[in-house]
């Protein structure tokens, strides 16, 4: 980039839409109603409980469509991962929101935004630093991502770790309250 022009990204850009519009790779989905994030699985290859043509298929169609991929090559699911995540990174088109993945779950999947046409998020060569989350209310959030989870296909074990997740959060709540304010808290449950 000795140029100092921004790299053309906008074929990364329409083959994303392209496909978390298609609906044709489980849990590739829009994570707001705006459609402005989407969600990438992202299971480890090396997990037990890894399939290749569905936790991988998403990387690899990108492998394909960049003319990556030929049947044969050594190279598997972590290459062409790391390919898009690399295109994903190095686009001043996209940015990871890291507050709204979830890696620590049996479905783990990180979410990007995409930035408007024109916005830079950072400078060429530079790593992207995440910004905070905007500040806005419990429940719209809360409906953000009801809408969000209605747009993508889920496992009972994402459920799970859901809740489990925020059975634990409440206890941890719980036990920062007075003994009178988890009576209360307790009786409204």
């Amino acid at each position: 980039m000795a140029s100092g022009r921004a790299r053309c990204t906008r074929k990364l850009r329409n083959w994303v839409v392209e496909q978390v519009e298609s609906g044709q790779f489980p849990g590739v989905c829009w994570d707001d109603t705006a459609k402005t994030m989407f969600r990438i699985p992202w299971k480890h290859a090396g997990k037990q409980d890894f399939r290749e043509d569905q936790d991988a298929a998403f990387f690899k169609a990108w492998a394909i469509f960049k003319g990556k991929y030929k049947e044969g090559d050594t190279g598997g699911p972590a290459v062409w991962k790391t390919r898009l995540r690399c295109a994903l990174n190095k686009s001043s088109e996209f940015k990871e929101v890291p507050e709204r993945g979830r890696m620590d779950v049996a479905e783990p999947y990180k979410v990007y935004q995409l930035l408007p046409p024109g916005i830079v998020s950072g400078q060429p060569g530079t790593q992207k630093v995440p910004s905070k989350r905007q500040h806005s209310s419990v429940s719209s959030e809360r409906k953000e991502e009801e809408d969000a989870m209605q747009n993508c296909t889920l496992s009972p074990s994402v459920l799970q770790d859901s809740l489990n997740n925020m059975e634990q959060a409440f206890a941890r709540y719980l036990l920062e309250q007075t003994p009178e304010q988890q009576a209360a808290i307790l009786s409204l449950v």
